[in-house]
């Protein structure tokens, strides 16, 4: 009890020493108010995983207190030879709508791309497309991604940020 006394203790001193941590109710704070899970919530889950050439498809259900399902069904396939993986995801949800994810990803001569689709219970995409390049003897990761989101909003970023953009 003293420890746990203490350490409460010793967060509300660091929040009060960080700039803006009372107006966001500080570290303390945000330690004692964790909502905590039902205590009813039962699930069940079933899994079915089958051996495909190069890859498996997994079959999930999952039952909950009520007696509702959800499901998913998840495809991967690899090919070493081409660098290649692909992973195709339908879930199911308690609510009955179904949601959706495809990834692709490209080995390259210094590092991968890839390209993702998400498609919402509404039928609306989200893509990203992130392409990543290592310069071994530079010691430099250099990371582009484009991407359009549900709403239609779209961006690119570039980590690291070129020079001067800071």
């Amino acid at each position: 009890a003293f420890a746990l006394l203490l350490s409460i203790q010793t967060d509300s001193a660091l929040a009060r020493e960080r700039p803006g941590a009372a107006a966001r109710g500080g570290a303390a704070a945000g330690a004692l108010q964790r909502r905590q899970p039902p205590q009813n919530r039962t699930l069940t889950r079933t899994s079915e995983t089958r051996r495909i050439d190069n890859g498996y498809v997994r079959n999930s259900t999952i039952t909950n207190g009520q007696g509702q399902t959800a499901t998913q069904e998840r495809t991967v396939i690899n090919d070493r030879e081409a660098g290649t993986r692909s992973v195709d995801v339908t879930r199911t949800g308690f609510d009955g709508k179904t949601r959706s994810m495809s990834l692709d990803m490209q080995r390259t001569e210094d590092g991968h791309t890839t390209s993702r689709t998400l498609t919402n219970a509404e039928g609306e995409t989200a893509t990203r497309n992130t392409s990543v390049s290592n310069d071994r003897e530079a010691g430099v990761r250099t990371r582009e991604s484009g991407f359009t989101t549900f709403d239609g909003r779209s961006g690119t970023r570039l980590s690291p940020p070129p020079p001067g953009s800071c």
